[in-house]
């Protein structure tokens, strides 16, 4: 049938010995690479996946949280934290200060720890591994090791 299409495609005044002796070539190296290559799609490997491999190098670790209030310095360590856990989900661990978390998702801060709440003026700023936390604690995810320092103030008293 492949032939037969090739043959009627091409024009009508050359002899038909001479145009079977072109098609023919053209007809036999399409079928040999459908027979040796197939028409199957070999799986290819997502980004995902790829990320899921490397992030299981790294499956947990320990994470230190440090809050630095007019009280004092706290320090809290947590041990196999896992990659992906979000910083709301370690700052519900610390038990002192207490730590009073508000919001969900996007909208998840800290609204006190300890005594000093967020007023008008102050409140409680982040960073992790020394980068200003740019985001809600409720999507900020963790990559461990890490260390995250919390200080209270204003944003010009906190910012980097």
């Amino acid at each position: 049938m492949l032939i037969t299409t090739l043959l009627s495609a091409m024009p009508s005044d050359r002899p038909l010995a001479s145009i079977r002796s072109q098609a023919w070539p053209l007809a036999f190296t399409l079928l040999l690479s459908v027979a040796t290559g197939g028409c199957s799609r070999q799986p290819v490997e997502s980004a995902a996946t790829a990320d899921s491999d490397s992030s299981a190098e790294v499956a947990s670790g320990p994470v230190e949280v440090i809050i630095r209030s007019a009280d004092g310095e706290y320090r809290h360590r947590f041990e196999d934290v896992a990659a992906g856990t979000t910083l709301a989900e370690v700052m519900s661990r610390v038990d002192e200060p207490v730590v009073k978390i508000v919001g969900s998702g996007a909208t998840t801060f800290v609204e006190s720890i300890g005594e000093s709440g967020t007023t008008g003026g102050t409140g409680w700023s982040y960073s992790v591994d020394g980068e200003w936390g740019d985001r809600s604690i409720g999507v900020y995810p963790l990559t461990p090791p890490a260390e995250v320092v919390w200080t209270h103030g204003t944003f010009a008293e906190n910012a980097p």
